[in-house]
């Protein structure tokens, strides 16, 4: 690289100011900072942090080596950009494992509440029943409309909280049957009872025949 002042002579390094080639004939130190004449002429004895250059008041002037300027390399940039990817992969890494721990429980949480809430409906519906034979001198019911006043409105639609409800109505008894909507998913347990209050829980089976 030429000197902008002297195309004859090889530059030596660059004016901190203007930011010119300069020879070692128009170099000028200041302060320790190179300048040409011309800058050194108008530039304060005093240097301060606006008067400097971007690049030596960041300590990196370039330096000019065989003509070509060399400037210092800044890893900083791609450090930061490292960090930032090991924190997304153990971040999502650690939102895995949050799920697999919260999750599941949550499911067996609401499955439990399904069970519960059936094995509630079967009693309810039983009692329900009961009370009707009582009233009617001995009669079991043989429609669900004459049980419509004693049933809850959850009822009615046939379905409580992931369960079916299937009612057989006899002359001589009944028979009420609590299956979860999907084996496992909504219920583990399959709810029965009986005339006379006979109550029995079963594991629920695909396809099973609750008989």
């Amino acid at each position: 690289m030429k000197c902008a002042n002297h195309l004859e002579s090889e530059a030596l390094t660059v004016c901190n100011h203007c930011g010119k080639s300069i020879c070692r004939e128009c170099l000028v130190m200041l302060n320790g900072e190179n300048y040409c004449k011309e800058c050194a002429l108008s530039k304060p004895k005093t240097p301060n942090a606006s008067s400097r250059s971007p690049a030596s008041a960041n300590g990196q002037a370039g330096q000019i080596t065989q003509g070509k300027i060399t400037v210092k390399k800044n890893s900083g940039c791609l450090v930061a950009f490292l960090i930032g990817i090991a924190v997304m992969f153990f971040g999502a890494i650690i939102i895995a494992i949050s799920a697999a721990i919260v999750i599941p429980g949550f499911v067996m949480a609401k499955t439990r509440a399904n069970q519960a809430s059936a094995e509630a409906m079967v009693k309810n519906l039983s009692s329900a029943i009961e009370f009707y034979h009582a009233e009617s001198k001995g009669k079991y019911p043989l429609a669900e409309e004459t049980l419509i006043q004693y049933l809850p409105d959850a009822y009615k639609e046939g379905k409580v909280n992931g369960y079916v409800i299937i009612k057989e109505l006899r002359e001589d008894g009944y028979r009420i049957i609590a299956r979860p909507i999907q084996c496992n998913n909504t219920g583990k347990k399959v709810f029965i009872m009986e005339t006379g209050r006979n109550f029995i829980v079963r594991d629920c089976q695909e396809g099973g025949n609750y008989d």
